[in-house]
């Protein structure tokens, strides 16, 4: 997954404990939709940071989110 994937990721996810209150079976299931949206913004936001970077960083971050290095 990549940034843009994970920035959606976390808004479906927000969007689905904001709208499907009576799908929960207790407020554990609630909970656990919410850190998940969390920590799929977090990650949206450290690739985003990661899309300033130069040289050794950028081919790190490349190599960690999953794409290929495009070179320059």
């Amino acid at each position: 997954m990549n940034g843009p994937g994970y920035y959606r990721e976390a808004e479906r996810l927000l969007a689905e404990a904001q709208t499907s209150t009576g799908h929960y079976h207790s407020e554990q299931d609630a909970i656990s939709t919410l850190l998940a949206a969390l920590a799929h913004a977090t990650l949206a936001q450290a690739a985003a940071t990661a899309l300033g970077t130069t040289g050794l960083d950028s081919r790190s971050w490349t190599a960690v989110a999953g794409t290929k290095y495009s070179g320059g």
